[in-house]
């Protein structure tokens, strides 16, 4: 009888003091910083903290006003420094964003509308596309509309057993 209550009692300790428990006293709230200001375009909804810059559609930062976009003309996709291929620029800045990149006969072979995507240079099938000429298309616009992007241009993938 006293281990059966001594069971009990360790049970009960047990299920009193579960996090899930909603008689628990325990927190497990995350601080998260952000923008709180509700009428900004980048307002964080799960943030409790005011943290960083609210923009606005009428008042963009003026890092946004001319936001550089940057990429790499030659990529080997297996390198060991770089294994990634991507586009650099401000995400925040902008309120339209497509990145497609297409193969030598024009089939599409990344597309992307997240600025921060990465491309590991591998296909559907889990294997490395080939070495050669690729087209970059780049359609994107400022949330202030301050910049239009149109941009078509090349981009070489190597592999160093290609020399």
């Amino acid at each position: 009888m006293k281990n059966y209550l001594m069971a009990l009692s360790v049970l009960a300790f047990l299920i009193v003091g579960h996090p899930l428990n909603p008689f628990s006293t325990y927190s497990y709230v995350e601080t998260k910083a952000g923008c709180l200001d509700e009428e900004a375009i980048n307002y964080c909804l799960d943030c409790s903290t005011e943290g960083g810059e609210c923009l606005y559609d009428n008042e963009p930062s003026y890092r946004c006003e001319e936001p550089l976009v940057r990429w790499k003309k030659r990529w080997n996709p297996r390198s060991e420094w770089n294994d990634e291929f991507f586009v650099f620029t401000i995400e925040r800045c902008w309120a339209e964003w497509e990145i497609t990149l297409y193969d030598f006969l024009g089939k599409e072979v990344w597309l992307s509308y997240d600025p921060n995507e990465k491309w590991s240079g591998m296909t559907a099938k889990n294997d490395y596309v080939e070495a050669g000429t690729y087209l970059l298309s780049i359609k994107a616009e400022t949330r202030g509309g301050t910049k239009k992007l149109d941009i078509l241009t090349e981009v070489e993938i190597y592999y160093d057993d290609d020399k």
